[in-house]
């Protein structure tokens, strides 16, 4: 099984995560906090990474077995997170790969529980909202996409054993998508005036 589709996804995965980074840069410079410059180098490498993610799965028949949607599940969450954690430690900040793991994981499940200390430079701490914000749309879209292809209402009757390719997978999952995306990125704006 070559798992050209979950490639895909992941790679797409990255390139809406890599601009995600240039607005804590932005804040930054805004409020005068030197230390974010390192921001769109992280923006530039993940998308070059997303690129060849893409690259991997360029033959992808746009249908999605099981075992890649389970895997995409699984290894998305843990893919985001290592590159969440990487201003944490390039702010020269003295935090352990353990404690800035768990903060992305909590962030981007939207847990709620830190381990940061509140007296980290501002664009800092809009990162850590930003990943739970973009952790929050992760969960609903895949909740509309992914979810539903991997078997049945929340995998209850998920089989490992199950053969079954998912077709046109592609046209199902991305209109879904770009709707939610739309319609929660419209709920983050109304909210935002509204504060």
């Amino acid at each position: 099984m070559r798992f050209d589709l979950f490639w895909v996804l992941m790679g797409r995965t990255a390139y809406v995560f890599a601009p995600l980074y240039l607005i804590p840069f932005a804040y930054g410079m805004i409020v005068g906090d030197a230390s974010t410059g390192f921001f769109p180098v992280l923006s530039i490498l993940t998308f070059i990474l997303g690129m060849v993610f893409g690259n991997m799965g360029r033959s992808h028949m746009r249908q999605l077995s099981v075992q890649e949607g389970m895997l995409f599940l699984l290894v998305v969450w843990f893919f985001l997170a290592l590159l969440g954690m990487l201003p944490f430690h390039l702010a020269g900040l003295h935090l352990s790969p353990i404690n800035t793991f768990f903060e992305c994981i909590s962030a981007l499940t939207t847990t709620g529980l830190t381990a940061l200390p509140e007296d980290l430079p501002p664009a800092l701490l809009l990162w850590r909202g930003l990943m739970s914000w973009f952790g929050g749309l992760l969960f609903v879209v895949i909740l509309v996409t992914v979810q539903p292809v991997v078997g049945g209402c929340f995998g209850v009757d998920f089989s490992v054993r199950q053969e079954r390719l998912f077709s046109p997978l592609w046209n199902r999952m991305t209109r879904p998508m770009h709707e939610m995306t739309l319609l929660y990125i419209t709920i983050t704006i109304a909210a935002a005036l509204l504060y």
